[in-house]
């Protein structure tokens, strides 16, 4: 009865899959998680939710399991009950010749906001980067000296203008304090 509770009231979806991705186990989490009741899950196969980019990772891992204690699947996407996409990231666990499991563990856990934070981010850098690099070419334009000091006066940017000025080469003026 414990063990019961503890698997129905996770936070993780936990479940159990035949090696034919056939849900034999369904915890009442996913309805949580993905909008699914646990009972309409039970005897469907897990193939059709998944994105089609992401099935061929999912069925190789599927088959490698087979002759394996366990393994952590990369993050998938997985069709919510909205037909959304959710990230998940998966350990599976072999159990197939546990006859009072004969299946493979799923224990899923929901990290499409950290991928998409981590997306964002990375979006952001390609952003700021791509503005660093136009204002490079500003600077490198100019007809005025530019140079960029630290606050403890180390130089960090001097163009090709501040070399034809001082005379300077940027290589030679890079780190140094002035």
């Amino acid at each position: 009865e414990r063990l019961r509770s503890l698997v129905q009231n996770s936070n993780d979806l936990i479940g159990i899959v035949d090696s034919e991705g056939i849900y034999r186990f369904v915890g009442q989490s996913i309805q949580d998680l993905l909008g699914y009741s646990s009972e309409e899950m039970v005897g469907v196969c897990c193939f059709p939710f998944l994105h089609p980019e992401d099935l061929p990772k999912v069925k190789a891992a599927m088959q490698e399991i087979v002759s394996r204690k366990s393994m952590t699947l990369e993050p998938y996407r997985f069709k919510d009950k909205e037909g959304k996409c959710r990230w998940l990231e998966t350990i599976l666990s072999n159990h197939l010749q546990n006859p009072a499991i004969n299946g493979l563990v799923i224990n899923s856990r929901d990290v499409t906001q950290k991928r998409e934070a981590e997306e964002e981010r990375k979006q952001i850098d390609l952003r700021m980067q791509a503005q660093r690099q136009m204002m490079v070419e500003v600077l490198e334009q100019m007809q005025d000296g530019f140079l960029t000091l630290t606050l403890d006066g180390k130089v960090i940017y001097w163009n090709k203008q501040a070399e034809v000025i001082t005379g300077r080469q940027r290589e030679q003026m890079l780190g140094q304090s002035l």
